[in-house]
């Protein structure tokens, strides 16, 4: 006889105990997707990665300024024979690379590797950032995009900073979006505008994130807070504005109102010209070309002519949908902190130099734009009732796909030959370094770049087209030796006059071709030596 069927326990209290240990043992992959693209994005960096510094001259400037930190020096451009005090870059990443430089002294790559990791944190903090608050239709794609975009990728193995500022600028909204949630919690409120403080002295376009905050307590009604926040800034933001005031020096300001900051002869410019001058022209190179690079990730510098209609129409268009997917999540929001932040910063860009503007002002927001054009792509679709718009996200995600990976093979399979001008020019600066005393002063084109490889004080010659100036400034810098090199028409401009102009006083010492590059002495009226390279 068989014995009777014990009957299962249905009481809820076991059936909860049930589901919760089924829900330890299942894989939570949302959970685990921030830490997935931020391998993917630590792959593609280091598959990237290249040991050697970038042409830039700002990356070179950092560095100085790092040195000058770490040597107790200050802000200040200690690669100069007369050093001046730096007033221009914001002194939060140069305190960073101090650090750095003091336990690698002179190192490209320890500086890189702290860059990277700052892109790396960047990517996890807005991953958790959008999966928290945006479908996963449109976070996942979104996110995707961003961990591959090869502006990223690329940044990361340069020592700017961009990603830092990026890190920061995530994070300070990621704490927003939390005191959002739990408006008791004051502290959560205190941490964002820190950190949008701190983001402000990184980069100093931070002021976007600021005035952002600021506006987003506003049109919450929390005038009080918004009031609050914007004090706060001020009182932060008084020591460096002081500070800078009482070194003197060129600061953003005085560029910012520059027709053009390399042409300050030039003067300043109407208030009137800011609209009919310089937001014309920056719109139309951001619309054009600058915007289209960062998002089809396609060229690196200008559209071939053969398909430059067609590059120019969809660079326009991508731009005009991401443009309107943040005016709309804008008024949908009421004001949201992200939204506000956007608009404040491509607005900063329009009004910035026109000779500015480039994709490298955008890469800390390229992330952004590719979430508000693909939330855009998804609204339109469900706007027009289209049956299947919650796959238009991922449709547009593998058609951009296709340029990243293209864009960023040729980085990976092999690294990029230096131009020979530039092979010649650090040539210039290897043989200085070598059969000079530490106590020369060089005069040449990119002295910031030219000081790290020769660790010789170098100075740039004076952008004049009077020689005799361009002569009293050298002579007044104390210059040893001059670098003739075929990096910039300045110096045809500019140097190659002057020594002409004075040619009895230089001596050539090394001739480097192809292109003809030379390293020279000068030698002061009553000095007659003739001591090669001493």
């Amino acid at each position: 006889m068989s014995r009777p069927r014990r009957k299962r326990d249905q009481s809820p209290l076991k059936k909860s105990r049930r589901r919760a240990d089924r829900s330890k043992t299942r894989f939570d992959w949302k959970r685990w997707l921030p830490f997935a693209f931020t391998a993917l994005f630590l792959i593609l960096a280091v598959l990237r990665f290249d040991g050697r510094l970038s042409l830039s001259g700002d990356n070179a400037q950092f560095l100085i300024l790092g040195h000058s930190i770490a040597q107790g020096e200050g802000m200040s451009h200690i690669n100069e024979s007369n050093p001046t005090p730096h007033t221009k870059y914001p002194p939060v990443f140069p305190v960073l690379l101090a650090g750095v430089q003091k336990l690698f002294p002179f190192s490209f790559i320890a500086p890189k590797v702290l860059v990277l990791l700052f892109g790396a944190a960047g990517i996890l903090i807005l991953s958790r950032l959008v999966l928290d608050r945006v479908p996963l239709a449109v976070g996942v794609p979104a996110l995707l995009l961003s961990a591959v975009n090869p502006e990223m990728v690329h940044f990361s193995s340069l020592i700017l900073s961009e990603l830092p500022y990026f890190f920061l600028s995530m994070l300070a909204i990621w704490f927003a979006f939390k005191f959002e949630k739990d408006e008791s919690r004051t502290g959560l409120l205190v941490a964002a505008v820190l950190l949008s403080v701190a983001a402000y002295y990184t980069r100093t376009i931070g002021i976007a994130l600021v005035m952002a905050m600021v506006a987003w307590r506003f049109f919450r009604r929390d005038f009080k807070r918004a009031a609050l926040i914007f004090a706060a800034f001020i009182l932060l933001a008084a020591p460096w504005g002081i500070r800078n005031r009482s070194v003197g020096g060129t600061d953003y300001l005085t560029q910012f109102l520059s027709v053009n900051p390399y042409e300050p002869d030039k003067g300043r410019l109407r208030p009137i010209e800011l609209i009919t001058v310089r937001v014309k022209e920056n719109l139309k190179k951001y619309a054009t070309l600058e915007v289209g690079r960062g998002i089809l990730a396609r060229y690196q510098t200008r559209p071939p002519e053969n398909g430059r209609l067609a590059w120019i129409t969809l660079s326009i268009l991508v731009t005009v949908i991401a443009g309107m997917g943040v005016a709309y999540r804008a008024i949908r929001e009421k004001g949201g902190v992200l939204e506000i932040y956007l608009l404040f910063y491509l607005g900063i860009c329009l009004l910035w130099p026109e000779v500015w503007a480039s994709l490298r002002f955008l890469v800390p927001v390229v992330p952004l734009l590719f979430l508000f054009l693909l939330r855009a792509l998804a609204d339109l679709g469900e706007a027009l009732r289209f049956r299947g718009a919650r796959w238009i996200p991922a449709l547009a995600t593998l058609l951009l796909l296709i340029p990243a990976v293209q864009s960023t093979t040729p980085f990976i399979t092999g690294r990029a030959v230096r131009p020979a001008n530039w092979r010649n020019y650090f040539a210039a600066a290897d043989w200085i370094r070598e059969n000079t005393p530490e106590s020369s002063v060089v005069l040449c084109r990119k002295p910031y770049l030219f000081y790290l490889y020769s660790r010789r004080k170098s100075d740039s010659y004076l952008w004049s087209y009077d020689s005799k100036k361009v002569y009293e400034q050298m002579a007044g810098d104390g210059v040893t030796h001059v670098v003739v090199s075929q990096l910039s028409g300045t110096e045809m401009k500019y140097l190659i006059p002057m020594i002409n102009d004075y040619y009895g006083e230089f001596e050539q010492l090394v001739q480097i071709e192809n292109p003809s590059t030379y390293v020279m002495r000068w030698h002061p009226p009553g000095d007659n030596a003739r001591e090669t390279g001493r």
